[in-house]
């Protein structure tokens, strides 16, 4: 696997605003993404790992996210990761696709349909992108 990074170049965004070619710090990563969100008018980020089958708590594989910790707990305890279809999506693809948490969550069969709509929307978080970097 080759190191892309040394050969990027500074991502120009549509403000005019220019991303550094070189992200090394966990700092830096958090000031690009609230570049990207300001510039594509996006409430939220999220880092994690792909859960697996078996994990239970989003809280677990986040990374980096400026979602609320309030949110997250809120997330787990309510156990809306077991049927979530964005989360299933995000397992079996690496095509970057968008949420609409009223419209995607009625394909739920947990019966948590109303709970993860409400917690979302009550987040500001009720449509959003999901860009999944992984290997299917």
């Amino acid at each position: 696997m080759g190191d892309l990074s040394r050969d990027m170049t500074s991502l120009a965004l549509p403000t005019g605003a220019r991303l550094p070619a070189e992200l090394t710090r966990e700092d830096d990563l958090r000031e690009a993404f609230c570049q990207i969100m300001d510039a594509y008018g996006f409430d939220g980020y999220v880092v994690m790992n792909v859960p697996g089958k078996e994990t239970r708590a989003l809280s677990e594989v986040v990374v980096m996210t400026n979602w609320s910790k309030r949110f997250l707990r809120a997330y787990d305890s309510a156990c809306i990761m077991q049927g979530s279809p964005v989360i299933e999506r995000l397992r079996r693809s690496t095509v970057p696709f968008t949420y609409d948490a009223r419209i995607d969550n009625c394909s739920r069969d947990d019966g948590k349909t109303t709970a993860a709509t409400e917690l979302f929307e009550r987040e500001g978080l009720g449509r959003g992108l999901y860009i999944p970097v992984h290997d299917v």
